[in-house]
């Protein structure tokens, strides 16, 4: 059972080391969570919702998926921040967790990424085939040939058709992705403007045709209140590109400034867009007329604004086209850690690019492009809701650790001080130079130039001074540097630069696997001045008392296990049975009290925060969490049994894959937990005294050579 749920050990090596190539700045990033989201909730998920889900009340279906969502980022925020990593919860999981749990992750989250492109790329057959007026899928579409017995069956996993221009698709997605991702992240920006644009026209001119009469004349909540917690399920996608981000956090240059509050930024904008949207969509045009196949460019047609129509067709291919190649990113991510980690029976990646995961990432959407519309999304809202749950888990269990996981400060700043010798002190400004500035510039660059010399001497005497010792390093805190403008902990890494990591061994291994036998000398954030407690407002409320910190945590777990499972029955209780019989009310009441004093319970106990200062801090902790585990268990409880059916076969499946491959061949299993430290100044001392002895050796067995001649 240990073996099921070994951990990997997190240390400074694991955290600093990375091989991947840090492109990704701010711009990059909120194209590619807004070229991800706002295609996919716009042009796939809101007219699926208006037809078939809830109608009208898709507005407040938005709404509390907003809430939830924005919850949910706060908590990925926390564990991005502590663990900068591609896939940070992944990671989170096999850390604190064990492998078997993170494995069942990982495969969840590879099967949700997988649903969603299939979707995309099905999604752009149908608009391109709008584009190009029905021509398209008089050459694309290839239908099945089934007979009486196995037609339901097909009907209802199976799509009544292949549609070639959805494999089109995934093929020019490709030559994309194997460019540099800086490459992805401009052609995000440039698309995501246009859609952006268009979809602001197109959405002004659709409110002068809104009309409250719409809403009156069908039911607000067209299929319920089940109707209308599958509509708000369906809307957590809102969050997936800003989640995509949290794949990307090893490529991304200086993660832990920015995703503290960009992940909610982004989630509050893209929500706002897409809750303006689906309002004046549903206001302009009667939800009744809305069909399970139509598209956002038909409900122009309905309204009578052919103009419209056209324009949001070449907005629609055009955000489809970006959101196709993006949605790649964070399956193919998780892919490569799958892989890497040794759990999947696949090659791994032989470089910091993950060409072999994006090529058999896109087998696995090719493979899915088989399947019915309407099961894939179900199928990927599913996996939404437990991705959701599961992250959310972790960040209270962060809460609770012994000892916490992750970066207390932020990391290293890649800095490079350039010593030269010193020449000439006069500074030589030309007579045109001279006339073009004035007397406060050149005293300026007099001062700047005096402080510039004083710095170079000062540089030069340490160096000078370096040299001369002999002395081995006592610790490698001796290759910090403590700078005066820098926050406490960051660090100066001479060799590190423009090498994407905090190694400050010049030689790194390429292999692109953690603890590949090469040695490195991983820098420390442990200060040289001993700790002094500092008074914190915000913990300034909660007294902390001296108890067992490995039983508060086994505490934490089991209550936090026990809230799941109580939530989960009480949401089922809401949505199936009728609250008319007596046995209904008490079983709700009982529930209801169960649940309250297990969040009594939870709410005493103590947190870690006093001896640990995060990056991000999610707000009301533990409230929030609790409230947005109720809400996600509510949603969850929505979810049909031949979905929930399906999904827990395609895990079993998953967990065979890892029982009959993973298990055996995991990094883990014959992993010695230790990072190696070479002091490279004490090997070579000891290669050339082992040189002297043999040499002294040598000269010594001469000599007595020569004293037995001349006694002979």
């Amino acid at each position: 059972m240990q073996s099921l749920f070994r951990t990997r050990r997190i240390d400074e090596g694991f955290l600093r080391h990375s091989e991947w190539s840090r492109k990704l700045g701010a711009p990059s990033m909120i194209g590619i969570a807004w070229m991800f989201s706002i295609p996919l909730c716009v042009f796939v998920l809101t007219p699926h919702s208006l037809s078939t889900l809830s109608g009208p009340s898709t507005t407040l279906a938005i709404i509390l998926a907003f809430i939830v969502s924005i919850s949910t980022m706060l908590h990925l925020a926390e564990l991005s921040c502590a663990m900068p990593k591609n896939c940070s919860p992944y990671h989170f999981a096999f850390s604190t967790i064990g492998e078997l749990p993170a494995f069942i992750f990982g495969w969840l989250s590879l099967t949700q990424s997988a649903t969603i492109s299939a979707l995309l790329c099905n999604s752009w057959g149908r608009h391109m085939n709008l584009l190009t007026g029905g021509a398209l899928h008089q050459i694309s579409l290839v239908k099945w040939e089934s007979t009486q017995q196995n037609s339901t069956i097909l009907q209802q996993f199976l799509g009544e058709h292949v549609d070639v221009a959805a494999l089109i698709a995934i093929t020019l997605a490709l030559p994309i992705l194997f460019c540099s991702l800086t490459v992805v992240g401009t052609v995000s920006v440039c698309l995501v403007i246009v859609t952006c644009l268009i979809l602001f026209s197109c959405s002004l001119v659709a409110f002068f045709h809104a009309d409250t009469l719409n809403w009156m004349k069908t039911s607000f909540f067209a299929n319920g209140y089940n109707g209308f917690l599958r509509s708000a399920s369906t809307f957590l996608c809102l969050s997936i590109g800003v989640d995509t981000l949290s794949s990307l956090l090893e490529e991304t240059s200086h993660p832990r400034k920015k995703i503290g509050s960009m992940f909610p930024l982004l989630t509050v904008i893209i929500s706002l867009m897409v809750f303006i949207f689906s309002t004046v969509i549903s206001l302009a045009i009667d939800p009744q007329r809305i069909t399970e196949r139509s598209t956002v460019p038909e409900l122009f047609q309905l309204a009578n604004v052919p103009t419209a129509r056209y324009l949001m067709t070449v907005g629609s291919v055009c955000g489809l086209s970006g959101a196709v190649f993006v949605s790649f990113l964070p399956g193919s991510r998780i892919f490569s850690q799958l892989t890497n980690d040794h759990l999947l029976p696949l090659p791994r990646d032989s470089s910091h690019r993950p060409y072999t995961s994006i090529f058999f990432y896109s087998l696995l959407v090719f493979s899915l492009l088989f399947f019915h519309h309407k099961f894939l999304i179900d199928i990927a809202i599913f996996c939404t809701i437990l991705r959701g749950i599961f992250v959310i888990s972790l960040t209270h269990i962060q809460h609770f650790l012994p000892e916490p996981i992750g970066f207390t400060h932020e990391s290293a700043h890649y800095k490079k001080i350039r010593i030269v010798s010193r020449g000439s002190n006069s500074i030589a400004i030309t007579s045109s130079f001279a006339s073009s500035i004035s007397e406060a510039a050149v005293l300026q660059m007099k001062v700047a130039k005096t402080e510039t010399d004083k710095l170079q001497n000062r540089l030069e005497r340490r160096l000078t001074e370096s040299s001369q010792l002999i002395g081995i390093p006592k610790s490698v805190s001796q290759y910090q540097t403590i700078e005066r403008n820098s926050r406490p902990g960051s660090i100066s890494s001479f060799a590190a630069v423009n090498k994407g990591h905090n190694c400050i061994e010049e030689a790194c291994s390429h292999t692109g696997s953690y603890g590949s036998g090469r040695a490195h000398l991983y820098s420390r954030i442990d200060p040289d001045i001993p700790n002094v407690s500092v008074f914190n407002a915000k913990n300034a409320h909660r007294q902390y008392f001296p108890i067992d910190p490995v039983e508060n945590h086994l505490t934490a777990v089991r209550t936090l296990m026990l809230f799941l499972i109580l939530s989960t029955l009480l949401a089922l209780l809401v949505t199936t049975l009728d609250f008319i019989h007596v046995s209904s009310i008490v079983l709700f009441i009982c529930l209801s009290t169960l649940l309250l004093l297990n969040l009594v319970i939870i709410c005493r106990l103590q947190t870690n925060d006093h001896i640990c200062k995060r990056q991000a801090i999610t707000p009301y902790f533990p409230y929030s969490t609790y409230f947005t585990l109720f809400i996600l268990c509510l949603l969850l409880s929505s979810t049909k049994f031949r979905t929930l059916f399906w999904a827990i076969i395609w895990t079993f499946s998953g967990i065979i894959i890892y029982f009959l491959y993973g298990f055996k061949n995991s990094t883990e299993r014959y992993s010695t937990n230790c990072v190696i430290l070479e002091n490279t100044d004490a090997r070579r001392a000891e290669e050339e005294e082992q040189c002297e002895q043999i040499v002294d050796g040598e000269r010594m067995t001469s000599l007595e050579s020569q004293n037995t001649l001349n006694i002979e």
